[in-house]
């Protein structure tokens, strides 16, 4: 049995908790949320394969700190599916022989909380380095902060020029708390963003349309994205899910994940959304299709509307082009 809309990105979100205080980021260590042991988590697993999953990431909060980690790592040696990890990498090296038996894990996300000091950062390039000399597939993922823009992405660039791959989030500040939001600078945003828009190893995740692309493939948060939050209950998206209660749908384990995907009236809702439902650029762009308002976290946190467009889209084609 085959669905309309298959489940591509799972993400699973072993705890809320996390061991450092990223200035873009939502969680913190003191967050006292419970946590779903290990046989939960793999009975999700188990039939989110069943049900064709393309990718399944292990998130947080900092999933290092998850109070069963080991079990579940242990559990996933044999998984078929490819595995990413998204981690600030504090642990990582606590955990490096469990990771290198993961026969299926295909991308460490290091979110580390860039100081961009020099000793700090060759530091951290070293570390990298040395984790993918030893077989471990780590990557950078760095939100930029306002503020030394230049030295931010010199030392981007300089991670690059050492062969490691850079997630590049120029539009996604902030989501959590939408605290940074308020001080971002769209003109620098999507000029960060068309200055490697042919860079070979720096991908920065914009709207196609705002790079000079002719097609844009958004995080597919409104069809084939399922976040699955701490206390078990299914999301479109976390980061939107923080700040509006209508995306924090039912609680999911092994038997009605599928019944839920498949059949929740307000996942089939937005699943069919149109332009003509979204205000701004968003409401006549010939790219919706494909992308969707981009990061509707994004519109959320900043115009406090989810769909009010994407503000970025919304600058540039009013204020840029005007």
């Amino acid at each position: 049995m085959t669905t309309t809309f298959p489940m591509k990105n799972l993400h699973l979100r072993l705890t809320a908790r996390c061991n450092k205080r990223c200035e873009h980021c939502f969680a913190h260590l003191d967050n006292k949320a419970p946590e779903l042991g290990a046989k939960y988590w793999l009975g999700i697993i188990e039939t989110a394969e069943k049900m064709g999953v393309s990718s399944i990431t292990l998130t947080g909060g900092e999933p290092f700190i998850y109070s069963e980690i080991h079990e579940l790592l242990d559990r996933l040696k044999n998984l078929s599916t490819p595995l990413k990890i998204e981690t600030n990498g504090l642990l990582l090296h606590e955990y490096k022989e469990e990771l290198l038996q993961l026969s299926s894990l295909q991308t460490i996300a290091l979110s580390p909380g860039l100081h961009y000091e020099k000793s700090y950062m060759e530091d951290l390039m070293a570390r990298i380095t040395a984790w993918r000399q030893e077989g471990l597939p780590v990557m950078l993922q760095a939100s930029v902060i306002l503020g030394n823009i230049e030295n931010q992405l010199s030392w981007l660039e300089k991670f690059a020029d050492h062969g490691i791959p850079v997630r590049l989030m120029a539009g996604h500040n902030g989501l959590g708390s939408s605290e940074n939001l308020k001080n971002i600078s769209f003109e620098s945003m999507i000029q960060i963003g068309r200055r490697y828009a042919a860079h070979p190893l720096i991908q920065c995740e914009l709207p196609g349309i705002l790079l000079g692309r002719e097609t844009s493939q958004g995080c597919g948060w409104n069809k084939n994205r399922a976040d699955i939050l701490p206390d078990g209950h299914l999301s479109p998206c976390a980061a939107i899910a923080w700040n509006y209660p209508p995306f924090v749908l039912d609680y999911v384990d092994a038997d009605n994940l599928r019944q839920v995907w498949e059949n929740h009236p307000y996942l089939n809702r937005i699943r069919h959304l149109k332009k003509e439902d979204f205000k701004g650029h968003c409401g006549h762009c010939d790219q919706f299709d494909s992308c969707c308002s981009s990061c509707a976290a994004t519109s959320l946190g900043i115009k406090k509307d989810l769909f009010a467009g994407y503000p970025l889209c919304d600058f540039y084609f009013g204020e840029v082009e005007k």
